[in-house]
């Protein structure tokens, strides 16, 4: 208050106000679903003095105390079935992305997961070191996940992208991934609109709108 005045204290005051209703009360998110083709083959060789394999609680605790997440909540996704893959560099854990099976995680809706069809897998929350990336291990981390994660060749494998990341949207490109789907979600106070348009696989599109409609009990918009 000394150093601000009063009407510097109320202007900042605002503001935190302002940024609490857009966290909260008002959000607006846009983004593109892409869905990663099987290349059919075996899943590629990390670079040297890489190792990709599939992740467990000691992984989660690195990932917490790198504030990559959650600790209690990341493990309570492995005890559901969730899969985390990593990639390291001797004892470094350099690269970690999440396999999520029929829902995704999405904070701004209730309960904190967005559904999926049953035969749908979803990567989410990719995170690398800096100074490990461009090398190819998050590439090979996505191939392993995907060749060991399907069981019967049926299923698909989608990522979730805003519209504005241009560098992941590239990252995907890599992996041969096809835009299939465009999402609106709008969040006004408790309540909330989705609006899902296809892109391209007009199939996969309405079965991830299904999905969420037949979850949430609201008709499709």
């Amino acid at each position: 208050m000394r150093r601000h005045g009063v009407r510097g204290a109320a202007v900042r005051a605002a503001e935190r106000g302002l940024l609490w209703v857009r966290r909260w009360f008002l959000l607006s998110e846009r983004h593109l679903w892409f869905e990663i083709p099987s290349d059919g083959g075996a899943p590629p060789a990390p670079p040297d003095g890489y190792r990709v394999r599939r992740g467990d609680p000691t992984d989660v605790d690195a990932l917490a105390a790198l504030g990559v997440l959650n600790g209690d909540v990341a493990r309570g996704w492995i005890e559901d079935g969730d899969q985390l893959w990593v990639g390291t560099h001797g004892d470094e854990l350099v690269y970690s992305i999440w396999l999520h099976r029929g829902r995704v995680p999405a904070v701004a809706m209730r309960g904190g997961w967005m559904p999926l069809p049953a035969n749908v897998l979803c990567l989410e929350g990719a995170y690398a070191m800096p100074r490990h990336r461009h090398l190819g291990v998050g590439r090979c981390a996505v191939r392993h996940a995907i060749a060991t994660s399907r069981t019967d060749g049926s299923e698909r494998v989608v990522v979730r992208i805003a519209e504005d990341n241009i560098a992941s949207r590239k990252s995907v490109a890599k992996l041969g991934a096809r835009a299939f789907a465009r999402m609106r979600f709008l969040r006004v106070g408790p309540w909330r609109r989705i609006r899902i348009e296809p892109d391209g696989d007009a199939q996969l599109t309405a079965a991830l709108e299904r999905a969420f409609h037949e979850r949430c009990r609201t008709p499709p918009t």
